[in-house]
């Protein structure tokens, strides 16, 4: 069995794995939920392993050199179920532990339990990272019955919210220790150019949810000729009144 401490004390890079907590699509292979850890493994680690049920073709995938992905297959679960999920991931496991020095995980989710016990059984000194992806809705969560999350929480060696408030209200609100990481943005080696504020245009990007555009569209009054932009795969562009 591996030993993640002792091989980083030899100098042995960690070989990374990342499980999400719902089927990878193309596009989230440049979301945060991926490249936090891929930015983590292109600085600190020796591999990275993206385990997701394949649900796409995933052409972003040679965007993130080094990185590979190992897709598994099961039957589609029931909605609200994880049964054929937990049981696809806890075998996998079984067969990859030894070299699973460390494990990212996304969002806080119930289904995530019965993983992180069952990694902690075979690999105590292996080290857990949730990355939680919280929002005003998730902080009404908190704290949570032990029953619900607490064995996840607690199984983690790193939890981090990405907003600095988000992560100060966190900290007080639950007996784990929350850190501030932001999400930020990886430029793959790239040198990225400098636009000066004569060159930049009244766009406004939207990359989140379609139901954010009322609250955005608020920010908008007062504000022509700005224009917003929605960058959503599908999305169309929308101009502010």
């Amino acid at each position: 069995m591996g030993n993640t401490q002792e091989a980083l004390e030899q100098g042995r890079l960690p070989d990374i794995y990342f499980f999400p907590a719902f089927p990878l699509t193309n596009v989230q292979l440049l979301k945060d939920r991926v490249l936090i850890p891929y930015a983590y493994y292109r600085h600190f680690g020796r591999s990275l392993t993206l385990v997701t049920k394949a649900v796409d073709d995933y052409s972003y995938l040679e965007r993130l050199e080094g990185a590979r992905l190992e897709a598994l297959s099961y039957p589609e679960d029931a909605p609200g179920t994880f049964d054929h999920y937990i049981c696809a991931y806890s075998e996998y496991i079984r067969e990859h532990y030894q070299t699973m020095d460390i494990l990212f995980l996304f969002q806080p989710m119930s289904h995530y339990v019965p993983l992180v016990q069952l990694y902690k059984e075979l690999r105590p000194d292996g080290k857990i990272y949730l990355k939680l992806d919280v929002n005003s809705a998730w902080m009404d969560r908190f704290p949570l019955p032990p029953k619900e999350l607490g064995p996840l929480l607690d199984a983690c060696n790193v939890i981090s919210a990405e907003g600095r408030r988000m992560q100060r209200l966190l900290s007080k609100k639950c007996p784990w220790i929350i850190d501030y990481i932001p999400n930020g943005y990886y430029t793959f080696g790239e040198v990225m150019p400098r636009a000066s504020f004569a060159e930049k245009q009244n766009v406004f990007s939207q990359w989140g949810e379609s139901g954010m555009k009322k609250r955005i569209m608020k920010c908008f009054c007062g504000a022509s000729p700005w224009r917003l932009k929605n960058c959503r795969p599908g999305a169309s562009g929308l101009s502010a009144p």
